[in-house]
């Protein structure tokens, strides 16, 4: 296989997150995924605690994916 221009690929910056997540957060095991369900949520705190927001609701559905708005 060769490298070239053709083989680089943009992705939008959530589908790289997504698609690339031990970039972000070190792999994609559960303890990565647990580490950044807790940035989200620390983060969600760190704002809502400046003024930016009135509530911070956290779902977690029958899928067990997690909503954090």
């Amino acid at each position: 296989m060769r490298y070239n221009e053709d083989s680089i690929q943009t992705l939008k910056p959530l589908e790289a997150i997504r698609l690339k997540l031990g970039m972000y957060v070190g792999s994609a095991d559960n303890q990565a995924v647990h580490h950044i369900i807790k940035e989200i949520l620390s983060n969600s705190i760190d704002e809502f605690l400046a003024g930016y927001g009135k509530k911070i609701t956290v779902k977690i559905k029958d899928n067990n994916s997690i909503e954090i708005r």
